[in-house]
């Protein structure tokens, strides 16, 4: 997937997805034959460890009608990334952990060496305006963009 393009699924993708309240881990994207200009939500891999937040999520996957092209796994983010292994690499990966836990840095540290992110895949980590990413040249990764709001920013990750 070109970089322009995940740009658009992106933006799309950060409206739904901030508007209910996901917590998206990974998705794959997918080209429809007919149409190579549309591009739409192939599958979701949705991670949350609180159970409240799990029933809000199923619930939003119920009437986005993305029931079946989304996968929900109450645990652990790291938890849920070893359960992934061995699979296709993600098109895109989103983390919007709760702010200054630095939380983000372990996940980066394990996709650094996981088969679940490629040099394709675009890792976008949202975080408090203050969070340090100056860690994430010496786990292999290079800043793509980072992009500052108000209270937060969200930072563009690849390999």
């Amino acid at each position: 997937m070109r970089h322009d393009q995940q740009q658009t699924v992106l933006r799309k993708l950060f409206l739904t997805f901030s508007s209910l309240k996901y917590r998206v881990v990974g998705f794959w994207i997918c080209f429809p034959e007919a149409e190579r200009s549309v591009l739409k939500l192939e599958y979701a891999v949705f991670v949350e460890k609180n159970p409240k937040a799990c029933t809000c999520i199923r619930e939003n996957l119920s009437f986005t009608k993305l029931t079946d092209g989304g996968k929900l796994l109450n645990m652990d983010v790291l938890q849920a990334l070893r359960s992934l292994e061995g699979g296709e690499p993600f098109d895109c990966i989103f983390m919007d952990a709760p702010y200054e836990q630095h939380l983000e840095q372990p996940v980066l540290e394990y996709l650094a060496d996981s088969t679940l992110a490629d040099e394709n895949t675009l890792i976008v980590v949202e975080e408090d305006l203050h969070t340090d990413f100056s860690y994430v040249e010496d786990l292999g990764y290079h800043l793509v963009r980072s992009k500052e709001y108000k209270t937060n920013k969200h930072v563009f990750l690849k390999k």
